[in-house]
């Protein structure tokens, strides 16, 4: 290992990153150039292991001993050479893509297999696991491994959109669907949704980078998928790719080709995903080098940056909400050029819980890194919204886990985890889980620490109950919060009420009460009064709203609201009728 100091580690410019190992490209058996990678732990040994993309294959290289990785083979492309490769895991299994290389479609691959290799056969030559032939060449593979379906991405079908992909058995990829309405996508994110934007709770929502756009869409139905917004900006040129941060709040998103095009320095965009519906744009960084951004990855209050000729950058979060990063380690993988050339750092792996870093390079080789990071701690819930709705007990029990990770070689003190909010009228509990009892004293960089939140919910109870579960220590505190539901009982209609005439100057403002806040309420306006004949039906997180539509003079028209929860939706308020007078009117739109 070569530690940096002095701002070198050997010949290459560093600060807070140490270079444990090398692989120059020649060590890789007949390979031209590498690309992609991504990373695998044996979950039956913690072996840990880099799949370094290269033009002619992929290789996997075991680096439990981060100082003196080993080659333990390859798995050639399934057709041509390419410089375009990417991949994924899911389940134990590694899923290969390559762009310009027409018939090369979904190459699977058994992990498992790298665990019983003789050690003077190395490297081997091993042969795909299983294949899926319902696309061609594609440029990217996502895959969201909470759901177990994969995204080909730039592929020859699709209008290369999402070409989705049901992984849940390996050995037998199935097509799932298309998403091609907004075009062809270059990379993506997708996540079972937990976010703020509550109206999407455990949806499957994908952030797509559509190289003019940053593209939202609800893949929850894969025969439906739903475009739910689409942003961008002035100086976007090439939306590459993005990552969404731990709560998913922000997405933080590069491009490709700004720095070129309009000789700025390497910038990193930061929206802001509170309403799906309607990102916004935080901000932007722009570092003090002129290199070109290439892929980014979030690990807890830091995104590891691979930006081609300044190689591995990594930026501080802690100011993204006023869209303040700060860079606070480097490792430079090509001394003396920062130019906005695309060459050099193709990607970074930042997840081994070891703390080791996997930098793949697209001329030199592959880079072994261990930063060195403030130690943090950072609490996440399974579910943030807990459906209860209706048991046949009086009471029930209802529980989702949380998890407390230590990063960057945390040692102490031990957090302080404990629910410092509850409503009144329910009762509930923490409970640490033995499996993870001891775990600081472990050698691992990450580690994790698991609870059970519960709450008992009465029969009778409606609405929300959020609870608020907080990890404290004298220097650093993280808090989470978990809403659990009841069915919502009917909202009262509060104006306008039956009979009551709609004037212009009225603007037509409609407003409810409920006993308790509802997640989200739906606005019908009908011609009728069994509502056979929908007007408008909005939904909003208020308790008032104004439509806008051209209403008839002379009209009757009637309107009702329920709540909606993970519960479902509640029951309607009591059908109000109402009625216009003199000529035709505008009621404006503006939800509140």
């Amino acid at each position: 290992a070569t530690p940096c100091s002095d701002g070198m580690a050997g010949e290459f410019p560093c600060s807070q990153i140490d270079l444990q190992a090398f692989l120059p490209l020649d060590m890789f058996p007949d390979a031209a150039s590498g690309n992609d990678s991504w990373g695998w732990t044996d979950p039956a040994t913690g072996t840990e292991y880099v799949l370094m993309r290269l033009n002619n294959g992929t290789a996997f290289v075991d680096i439990s001993q981060p100082e003196s990785p080993v080659i333990v083979g390859m798995l050639p492309t399934h057709t041509v050479s390419s410089s375009w490769r990417d991949m994924k895991v899911y389940a134990n299994y590694a899923f290969f893509v390559a762009d310009l290389s027409s018939d090369h479609g979904l190459q699977v691959f058994d992990l498992t297999q790298l665990r019983n290799v003789d050690a003077a056969a190395m490297p081997v030559t091993f042969a795909e696991t299983a294949y899926y032939s319902e696309f061609g060449d594609a440029h990217n593979i996502v895959i969201n491994e909470q759901s177990g379906f994969a995204y080909a991405v730039g592929s020859d079908t699709c209008r290369g959109g999402l070409h989705m992909i049901n992984i849940q058995d390996p050995l037998h990829p199935q097509f799932a669907g298309c998403y091609a309405d907004d075009g062809y996508t270059h990379d993506a994110r997708c996540v079972i949704y937990h976010g703020p934007d509550l109206a999407y709770n455990d949806h499957e929502i994908c952030f797509n980078s559509n190289e003019d756009t940053v593209t939202v869409v609800d893949v929850s139905d894969k025969a439906a998928p739903k475009m739910l917004s689409r942003v961008a900006t002035a100086e976007n040129h090439y939306v590459h790719q993005g990552w969404l941060t731990e709560d998913q709040r922000y997405f933080l998103q590069d491009d490709e080709l700004d720095e070129l095009l309009d000789k700025h320095n390497t910038r990193t965009y930061m929206w802001d995903m509170a309403d799906l519906d309607a990102p916004s744009l935080v901000g932007m960084y722009t570092s003090a080098l002129t290199s070109t951004d290439h892929n980014l990855y979030v690990l807890g209050s830091h995104v590891f940056e691979a930006n081609y000729t300044s190689g591995l950058r990594v930026l501080d979060l802690a100011g993204l909400p006023t869209g303040d990063l700060q860079e606070v380690a480097y490792f430079d993988t090509e001394p003396d050029n920062d130019s906005s050339r695309t060459r050099s750092a193709w990607n970074v792996y930042p997840f081994f819980k070891s703390g080791s870093v996997a930098v793949s390079t697209i001329t030199e080789g592959l880079f072994i890194l261990k930063p060195h990071l403030p130690p943090e701690f950072t609490l996440n819930s399974d579910d943030n919204l807990v459906a209860i709705c209706r048991a046949e007990d009086s009471e029930s029990t209802w529980q989702t886990g949380l998890t407390l990770t230590y990063l960057n070689g945390y040692s102490g003190p031990q957090p302080t985890v404990a629910i410092t909010e509850a409503p009144t009228g329910i009762s509930s509990s923490l409970i640490e889980q033995p499996s993870s009892a001891a775990l600081l004293a472990s050698s691992l960089s990450t580690q994790e620490t698991l609870y059970a939140l519960s709450a008992q919910i009465p029969m009778t109870a409606s609405g929300a109950f959020p609870v608020q579960v907080t990890a404290t220590t004298d220097a650093m505190q993280q808090a989470v919060q978990v809403i659990f539901f009841a069915a919502d009982e009917a909202p009262a209609a509060v104006t306008p009420q039956s009979g009551t005439a709609i004037l212009p100057e009225a603007k037509g403002v409609f407003a409810w009460q409920a006993e308790q806040q509802g997640l989200i309420y739906e606005f019908e306006l009908a011609a009728d009064s069994e509502f056979s004949h929908i007007l408008d039906m909005i939904r909003t997180s208020d308790t008032q709203l104004t439509i806008t539509m051209q209403l008839a003079a002379q009209t009757e028209y009637f309107w009702r609201v329920r709540a909606v929860n993970p519960c479902g939706a509640g029951p309607y308020s009591a059908v109000q009728s109402i009625r216009t007078d003199g000529s035709k009117i505008f009621l404006p739109i503006m939800k509140q």
